[in-house]
């Protein structure tokens, strides 16, 4: 699945929010989602300007309601938030990496949702990621997303991800943060990932998540590049030879 990753990159405007909304309807990818911080994040005198009203999530989540083969999707990191929107049932919860230690949090979404989980382990250390990776193995409605918080090519380090995949099969999904989109063409060609990719719209201004996110044609040429790449690597056990003239 191709998740798209708004994020922040509303900027607060709801009427900004609801074009993400209108692109997803126009291209028609898997998962469109939002982020909502922790409170405290928005009591930040520079980051006040960030949050959505509630009444938006609300919209969001009706409209989704009549929508077919789309889904909706929020990434949060605090049990206050999540009290807020469980009302809603989104399909799909992504739990930040700074909440990605937080049990309480995960466990209560599995508990009170039919959801699927994507915890980001993004900031988190070797050893923290193993143990959550031990602790969550055997959900089946909890993945895990491979993500790299650097522009630093050698720090990417997409062996890591391919070993991990063939370690735990169907049970990992690619976070992108780079800044082009060649890790996501390497990524897709594992069986079974799912890629979240961030989002902006085409306002002339700076997004929270400039660097690393698609703007809308951009996204569209990706989405594209993904299809013909899938049609490309082709499935297993099938061999094509028409050209008469031999190599």
């Amino acid at each position: 699945m191709i998740f798209g990753e708004v994020g922040l990159n509303h900027n607060g405007s709801t009427i900004y929010a609801k074009q993400y909304i209108n692109f997803h309807k126009k291209i028609k990818f898997d998962v469109l989602t939002f982020q909502i911080r922790e409170p405290k994040f928005y009591e930040r005198r520079e980051k006040k300007h960030l949050a959505l009203p509630d009444k938006f999530y609300s919209f969001f989540a009706k409209k989704y309601s009549k929508l077919k083969n789309l889904n909706s999707g929020i990434s949060l990191s605090s049990l206050e938030t999540f009290e807020k929107v469980k009302k809603y049932n989104f399909s799909f919860f992504k739990i930040l990496s700074i909440a990605a230690k937080d049990d309480k949090l995960i466990n209560k979404i599995i508990r009170e949702t039919n959801a699927i989980v994507y915890i980001s382990c993004g900031l988190l250390r070797l050893n923290e990621f193993k143990k959550i990776i031990k602790k969550y193995k055997q959900k089946k409605r909890i993945k895990f997303i491979y993500t790299q918080l650097t522009n630093d090519k050698k720090k990417l380090n997409l062996k890591n991800f391919f070993i991990l995949t063939k370690k735990y099969p169907n049970k990992f999904a690619y976070g992108h943060h780079y800044t082009n989109s060649l890790p996501i063409y390497v990524a897709h060609a594992i069986d079974n990932i799912d890629l979240f990719v961030y989002l902006k719209g085409n306002k002339k201004i700076i997004h929270p998540d400039e660097k690393h996110s698609f703007d809308f044609k951009k996204f569209d040429k990706l989405l594209k590049d993904i299809i013909e790449i899938k049609t490309l690597i082709g499935r297993k056990n099938v061999f094509t030879a028409k050209n008469s003239i031999p190599d």
